[in-house]
């Protein structure tokens, strides 16, 4: 091989590198927006599991407190 030869071939392998290297960086990218959508889509659902988990707490302490009529309890009578 001449100079000229090896020089495409090096120019070749060089342009190979590069496109491997901007495949990777877009995957990279698109990996990237998936993850964030996934996480914000995750933080959303625990909200709403958060705020289930209020509501709940709120019924049971007003079950809770809920006034009972000890005078069926009253061992006195």
């Amino acid at each position: 091989m001449n100079t000229q030869q090896i020089s495409i071939v090096i120019n070749l392998t060089e342009l190979l590198a590069l496109l491997y290297v901007f495949v990777s960086v877009r995957m990279l990218q698109k990996n990237k927006r998936f993850y964030l959508k996934s996480l914000k889509k995750a933080e959303e659902e625990n909200m709403e599991l958060k705020e289930k988990i209020e509501s709940l707490e709120n019924t049971i302490t007003q079950l809770a407190v809920k006034e009972v009529d000890y005078s069926d309890f009253d061992e006195t009578k």
